[in-house]
């Protein structure tokens, strides 16, 4: 008996140093933002890119080609199967490919982009062809984005300087395929009225949600970064073109890159772009969309599902089994951007019941595969109420979690969560609780397997339940 009390000892007190632990590895602040100062640069930085592609474009959708006067002798390719996509200032994906540049023999060549110098494999004397590849990002130049390729002829002193670009021909893919939304907008639940583009533009649209006091209460407002990348030569030797916003004009903060800030109404937006390729008898392009933002930020929810159960409680003196109903009820209070305060409640309706009620910190640890994919503590304590000789027991316990979401797993602001709380057996009691629940915020449905053992009064209890149940959200508060 004294060596099971010691250990008891030791387990909770490893349980209570993985709490103490994880509350002083997480960050408690929000989550501020800030934009490169070229978004080519930065997806050309990244040294292993891993994201979903969001759209099927490949290198034969992308011409480098002369802004300037060709070099002659010089040719360009885009390399097959080089197109990967790069997060850029977390909240939109720019492509990137592999461009090759085949110089004549005789000369020796090099590029210049984002900074960084690029020398062919010209050997001294040589008159064989040379080749320098580089990476390149996948953008207009209304972006402002450009190479410089420079050749130089041995006993000539003064270089052949011209431009690159890339250009876009999306011909073969429809509007839909050329305008990309971001995970990060999901919760806004984008629906679109009218996309009409040019042949030789595609846009991204990537989302922030940021939280501030009113008058009265929390409030707020929707961060929305439009990157519209097309062929304009003329923004080379200017600033970049400005959208028009309802109206009004749109300049942008980055080059290509444009920023509004929304709110609940009107509840959508309508964006008119220039002419693509320059043509200036060409109609302009145009993105209307819809949004859904709420007027007011609530800290607190509540929700609840029901659903039947297989059922089982046995003690020395009672058995109970079957399939019986089993309510459970959520809550949540928001604290800060990675830390709420989490409740539940699962309660048996049965003569012989059970009722389980939690209170934890939920943490958030790491996020994975660009963000859909998100790791999180549950650090707390129960209490579990049954029915035990004739009266109401209820015992404490700790028993800690994690919980795993899949965001956007079968279709947008749908997410997978799994998760567990664990309490391993220590002295006779012990406790388990597994869930997997899918949807959204509005309605869920849950896998659920609940298992424990209790001591009162010198007797063991235990019960299992195993089942499916469906609800959503019921109350908004705070």
């Amino acid at each position: 008996m004294q060596k099971s009390r010691t250990l008891g000892i030791k387990l909770r007190s490893l349980f209570l140093g993985i709490v103490l632990g994880c509350l002083a590895y997480t960050d408690t602040h929000g989550a501020t933002h800030r934009l490169p100062e070229s978004l080519a640069y930065e997806a050309l930085s990244d040294t292993v890119p891993f994201v979903f592609s969001p759209a099927p474009f490949e290198a034969r959708d992308f011409t480098p080609y002369w802004i300037d006067s060709p070099l002659s002798g010089v040719t360009l390719s885009l390399a097959e199967n080089s197109i990967e996509w790069v997060r850029v200032a977390e909240l939109v994906l720019v492509p990137r490919g592999r461009l090759r540049i085949d110089f004549p023999g005789g000369v020796v060549g090099s590029v210049e982009s984002e900074g960084f110098f690029h020398l062919s494999d010209t050997k001294q004397g040589s008159t064989e062809k040379s080749v320098i590849e580089l990476p390149v990002a996948l953008l207009g130049t209304a972006t402002q984005y450009h190479l410089k390729v420079t050749i130089r002829k041995p006993g000539i002193e003064k270089p052949v300087v011209s431009r690159v670009g890339i250009r876009f021909k999306g011909d073969r893919l429809s509007v839909e395929q050329r305008v990309l939304v971001d995970r990060t907008c999901s919760p806004s639940r984008f629906e679109w009225i009218e996309q009409s583009l040019s042949e030789d533009e595609w846009v991204y649209i990537g989302c922030r949600f940021v939280i501030g006091w009113g008058e009265k209460y929390q409030v707020g407002s929707l961060e929305n970064y439009v990157l519209w990348s097309s062929t304009r030569d003329s923004a080379l030797n200017s600033d970049s073109p400005s959208l028009r916003w309802n109206d009004h004009s749109l300049e942008p903060i980055l080059p290509g890159l444009y920023a509004m800030r929304l709110w609940s109404r009107p509840g959508h937006v309508s964006l008119m772009n220039g002419h693509g390729l320059g043509d200036t008898k060409a109609s302009p392009s145009k993105l209307q969309y819809r949004y859904s933002l709420s007027d007011r930020f609530h800290n607190g929810f509540l929700g609840a599902g029901v659903g039947p159960y297989d059922y089982r409680f046995t003690s020395t003196e009672t058995l109970s089994s079957g399939t019986r109903p089993l309510l459970t009820v959520y809550g949540g209070f928001f604290l800060s951007e990675p830390m709420r305060i989490v409740f539940f409640n699962a309660t048996a309706f049965d003569r012989n019941y059970f009722s389980d009620t939690g209170l934890y910190l939920n943490l958030d640890q790491f996020t994975a595969l660009d963000g859909h994919f998100a790791f999180k503590l549950l650090l707390g304590m129960h209490a579990l109420a049954f029915p035990a000789n004739g009266a109401n027991q209820t015992n404490f316990s700790l028993p800690q979690g994690f919980e795993a979401t899949f965001k956007d797993l079968g279709g947008r602001n749908r997410n997978l969560l799994a998760g567990a709380f664990i309490y391993p057996k220590i002295n006779d009691r012990s406790y388990y609780n597994v869930w997997v629940r899918w949807g959204s915020s509005r309605f869920f449905g849950e896998f659920n397997y609940i298992k424990w053992s209790e001591l009162a009064d010198e007797q063991l209890f235990e019960s299992s339940s195993i089942g499916l149940s469906f609800g959503g959200h019921l109350w908004s508060f705070l």
